[in-house]
């Protein structure tokens, strides 16, 4: 791919969230203005390719314990005059992991991000701080091929689940702003939910098996060892009669996929913990569950719970999740969803959160 034909498709590129928005014209920008944009010789910024690698059934991510960053963190580097950055892409991946096997999953461009690297030393001299205008690629390869270490650039090369990914980096603002948002966008790479489904209210005959997705969350979470709904007494507060009442009272949501009912949320158009947020009308998500084994499907809720505000002639959709669930808050993040305030109920105390939708 030469330069031009990697302008257009950074051009056509549609961001998926305000953060690719803004960084997408600073990179095309640069790579216009710059001719050497490609080469390290540009000491402010300068391209580099990186590599979100999945396994075949995307269960698992491969990383690196990078030197320079003392981190575990993903794969790629540096384009050094190469505009074929796939090719980077798998390049850099092959001599990181020591691997032969990887193939791109899709070859159009996966994720971008201006990137700022601190000073460092390397090869022996010093590195002044300067940006990298990264371009990521989804990439697979096989978790039983044995890897190994490139011993000047990593200490380190494992694979990881999704969760386990985002403890085992140490780098904060990649935690939240790339590696939850490519997750995320993994997802509608793996069982994603049908085209087919349907989002519509609960029949009373539906609470049953809406409160048994409750149930194997909570199953799935002690499993896990995540400390969430499993260790606040959930179904103690919100028993089975709950459901019957909010499906009575027309606030309880179900996403049916085939004959299976996938998702559920109960959908409310007031809530005490945003009394003080009331001038503009909303929907409340309360109470979301998903199948745990479908991915894609608690986002698919939100989205339609968004298309029904707005025929509902609502403003906002306004939800909370603890101020301590690192993982929720990035996923909410990364949906759009600001945070606007804490609340706290009893022990809880959690992060306000909002969606403006028109």
């Amino acid at each position: 791919m030469n330069r031009q034909k990697l302008i257009e498709q950074i051009k056509s590129y549609k961001p998926y969230n305000e953060q690719e928005e803004k960084d997408k014209p600073l990179i095309l920008e640069w790579i216009r203005n710059n001719d050497n944009a490609f080469l390290r010789e540009n000491t402010v910024a300068h391209v580099t390719a990186s590599a979100w690698v999945v396994n075949k059934d995307r269960s698992k991510v491969l990383m690196v314990y990078h030197n320079i960053y003392d981190s575990w963190s993903w794969l790629g580097g540096h384009a050094d005059g190469e505009t074929d950055l796939l090719a980077v892409a798998v390049r850099e991946v092959k001599e990181e992991a020591g691997i032969s096997e990887v193939h791109p999953l899709t070859e159009e461009i996966f994720s971008l991000e201006s990137l700022t690297v601190d000073g460092h030393v390397k090869n022996g001299g010093y590195v002044s701080s300067h940006l990298h205008l990264n371009i990521t690629y989804l990439l697979e390869a096989d978790s039983e091929e044995a890897v190994s270490i490139k011993e000047d650039e990593n200490s380190g090369v494992s694979w990881f689940s999704s969760e386990e990914a985002l403890k085992k980096s140490t780098e904060p603002w990649f935690v939240k702003n790339v590696y939850t948002k490519l997750i995320r966008k993994t997802e509608r790479f793996i069982l994603p939910v049908n085209k087919n489904y349907i989002f519509r209210r609960a029949e009373p005959d539906e609470v049953g098996s809406v409160f048994q997705l409750y149930k194997k969350r909570i199953q799935w979470m002690d499993r896990k060892g995540i400390c969430q709904w499993n260790t606040t007494g959930y179904l103690e507060t919100y028993p089975v009669d709950y459901y019957v009442k909010q499906q009575i009272l027309g606030n309880l949501y179900v996403l049916i996929e085939g004959n299976a009912i996938i998702g559920a949320v109960v959908l409310l158009q007031e809530d005490d913990r945003w009394s003080d947020k009331k001038a503009l009308p909303a929907f409340y998500v309360h109470n979301l569950v998903t199948d745990f084994r479908v991915s894609g499907a608690g986002e698919k809720i939100l989205m339609e719970s968004e298309k029904l505000a707005i025929n509902k002639g609502k403003y906002y959709v306004r939800l909370d999740c603890a101020v301590n669930n690192v993982f929720l808050n990035n996923y909410y993040d990364s949906l759009g969803y600001k945070i606007a305030g804490i609340c706290q109920d009893g022990a809880y105390i959690g992060n306000r959160r909002e969606k403006f939708l028109k």
